[in-house]
């Protein structure tokens, strides 16, 4: 959405990676194309060499490229701490002097897939004592907003639980699950106004070009009425904001 070339550029920001869709979102139906299922590409660096992911030590990663080795763009589900860098989860491997670029990766293990660490939360668990009919099974698919067919430093994962709606896998739907947004497109709160109809740029104020174009709509047997224009004069002389 902050890429110019992009249809989607200039509007609203999409609520924080790790949020459930829920139905009035704006990303609600944007269409999405898949990327891999279940733990295909979530992986982990096992930074103590011990064989397992340990929480709080390891990092984990979705290696977006299957190279078994971090590089650019994979995403860090959780805090890498290396020497004195910090990247946060929810960031991309973005530059050749990032400390983590080159790590070995290797496959998910059972205590990376019962993790609820930093964004291994909102993945769905694995237990080891499951029935396999049990196990949940999820797809993570991309929404290509700079529509470059590729995966791309402004692209969003999203995390859908695989059920009996497989229509639902072609497009963002009400309950999946945001798994990486762009740190750049997240909306820090959510909006505390109900803007009117007419109030274009949406600033909790009504201007006398808001009020004409009302005016207008109403001559022309458009979608107001004169108690919508009565109203809206009021709410101009005021000169105050309407929330």
């Amino acid at each position: 959405m902050n890429d110019p070339t992009s249809p989607f550029f200039g509007m609203e920001d999409w609520p924080d990676c790790g949020t459930k869709v829920t139905l009035c979102n704006i990303d609600v139906e944007y269409g999405v194309t898949e990327v891999f299922e279940e733990y295909d590409l979530i992986r982990y660096v096992d930074r103590n060499n011990d064989g397992d992911f340990d929480a709080g030590v390891d990092h984990a990663y979705i290696d977006m490229d299957d190279s078994d080795d971090v590089t650019l763009y994979d995403v860090r589900l959780t805090d890498v701490s290396i020497k004195e860098a910090f990247y946060p989860n929810n960031t991309k491997v973005m530059t050749q002097h990032d400390l983590d670029l080159g790590d070995t990766l290797v496959e998910a293990d059972w205590n990376l897939m019962s993790s609820d660490i930093d964004l291994l939360g909102v993945v769905p668990n694995f237990y080891e004592e499951m029935e396999e009919e049990d196990v949940p099974l999820f797809t993570v698919n991309m929404f290509d907003t700079d529509c470059s067919g590729d995966w791309t430093c402004v692209d969003a994962l999203y995390l859908s639980i695989d059920d009996e709606f497989w229509v639902d896998d072609f497009a963002v739907t009400h309950k999946d699950i945001r798994l990486y947004i762009p740190p750049n497109m997240i909306c820090d709160e959510e909006p505390d106004c109900d803007y009117h109809a007419y109030d274009a740029n949406q600033d909790g104020i009504i201007s006398i070009g808001e009020v004409n174009t009302a005016i207008d709509d109403y001559r022309t047997q458009g979608p107001t009425s004169i108690a919508d224009v009565s109203e809206l004069i009021d709410m101009y002389r005021t000169g105050e904001p309407y929330c």
